[in-house]
C-alpha cells in the first residue's frame, strides 16, 4: 500500500518543488473557474508547457475544481457589473444552463457581454484568491514534504 501511495505521489510531484506544486496547482485552479466556458484547459496546457510543470497534476486540480466555474459564473457576474455601474441583468441561472445545453453558440452570442462582465469579475479577484490559495497550499506542502 506504501508503495502505491508513494508512486501516486511521485507522479503528481514529478520531482516539483512544494513551491512548484502549489504555482501549479493554483494556476489550474484559477483557470479552471474562469467564465469563458471551453477555454481552461487550453490555457492549462499551454502554460504547463512553457513553464514545465507538471501537466496531469493541472489537469487533476482542473477537473477537481471545474464545478466551479458554473457556481461562480454569476457572482463574477454580477461582480463585473457593478464595478461598471450597470444595472444588473435579468440573467437567470437555470435558463442560462438552458440556453447553453441547447445552443451554446447562440447563448454565447446572445450573452456575449455578460461575459465579458463576469470575465471583469474573475480577473478582479484571480490575484488575491490566487496568491491566498498558493500561500496555503505552499504551507501545507512544504510543512508534508519536509515531515517525509
Amino acid at each position: 500500500m506504501k508503495r502505491i501511495r508513494n508512486k501516486i505521489k511521485y507522479f503528481f510531484s514529478m520531482g516539483l518543488s512544494p513551491r512548484e506544486i502549489a504555482i501549479s496547482s493554483t494556476i489550474a485552479a484559477m483557470y479552471s473557474i474562469i467564465p469563458f466556458f471551453g477555454v481552461s484547459k487550453i490555457m492549462t496546457t499551454i502554460t504547463g508547457i512553457k513553464l514545465k510543470y507538471n501537466l496531469p497534476l493541472m489537469y487533476t486540480v482542473g477537473y477537481l475544481v471545474y464545478p466551479l466555474q458554473f457556481l461562480l459564473f454569476l457572482p463574477f457576474l454580477r461582480l463585473g457589473e457593478k464595478v461598471m455601474g450597470i444595472q444588473e441583468s435579468k440573467l437567470v441561472w437555470s435558463e442560462f444552463k438552458i440556453m447553453i445545453d441547447e445552443h451554446l453558440f447562440q447563448a454565447i452570442k446572445q450573452f456575449s457581454a455578460a461575459f465579458g462582465y463576469a470575465l471583469l469579475g474573475w480577473s478582479i479577484v484571480l490575484l488575491p484568491i490566487g496568491y491566498i490559495l498558493y500561500w496555503i497550499l505552499n504551507k501545507l506542502l512544504s510543512k508534508f514534504m519536509k515531515e517525509k
